[in-house]
């Protein structure tokens, strides 16, 4: 109701959740409630660390998507 008052069309928004955690059966959830993107929150560390972040995210995501 408040995006239709706003002069918006709610069937053109998307549902955001940022900052979770690599998890299959969350992401999957927010998949069944329509959310349309989820992402991560990386520190500002260097390669040696975001790599292996990257690749848990890598390996969720081919699970949830198929």
């Amino acid at each position: 109701a408040m995006a239709a008052e706003a002069g918006r069309d709610p069937a053109a928004m998307q549902i955001v959740m940022g900052a979770q955690p690599p998890d299959v059966a969350l992401i999957g959830e927010y998949q069944a409630l329509g959310v349309d993107i989820v992402y991560p929150s990386l520190p500002s560390e260097g390669a040696d660390t975001i790599l292996p972040m990257l690749d848990q995210w890598v390996a969720v995501m081919r699970q949830v998507n198929g």
